[in-house]
């Protein structure tokens, strides 16, 4: 689903139908919502318990959102339905590789969600337009602030879970 200046799927008719069919498979639905309307996705979530909602890309927060967003997305913590997919780093970092300018909002990410609740994501194919795949694993692998359970939660376990 979409939640942004073009279209909000969240507030489309169909979509609590959707979000309901999605529960009754155990699937969880993905939503690429821009920074500015990730806050309607609390209500959504908060109307649809038993759907899991992952919010891609970080919420495509970046190091210059303002910072009542990024509140916006760590609020979202506070739902247990709704999980962050850690992804994107060639396109949301200001600096590039190793991404350094990402690492205090997935920090904060983490603290607000957990680990069991994060899941990597490649960006593929776009991350390949910025450099080696490789590069963004790495990024993950060096940040210090993840215990070795919640790195491996991030890098797959939280995604076998839901899938």
């Amino acid at each position: 689903l979409f939640a942004n200046d073009r279209a909000n799927d969240l507030s489309a008719a169909h979509a609590g139908d959707l979000l309901d069919a999605a529960a009754k498979m155990a699937m969880p639905v993905s939503v690429l919502a821009e920074p500015a309307h990730l806050a309607s996705v609390g209500p959504v979530a908060r109307a649809h318990p038993a759907t899991t909602i992952i919010i891609d890309h970080l919420g495509l927060c970046t190091p210059k959102t303002a910072r009542a967003q990024v509140d916006d997305l760590l609020a979202l913590g506070a739902l247990a339905n709704v999980c962050v997919r850690v992804s994107a780093f060639t396109a949301l970092s200001a600096a590039g590789y190793p991404f350094d300018d990402l690492v205090p909002l997935i920090r904060a990410v983490h603290a607000a969600f957990g680990a069991s609740r994060l899941l990597w994501g490649t960006d593929y194919p776009y991350v390949l337009e910025a450099g080696p795949y490789r590069q963004s694993l790495d990024a993950v692998e060096a940040m210090t602030f993840l215990s070795a359970g919640d790195r491996d939660a991030l890098l797959g376990g939280t995604a076998a879970r839901l899938y």
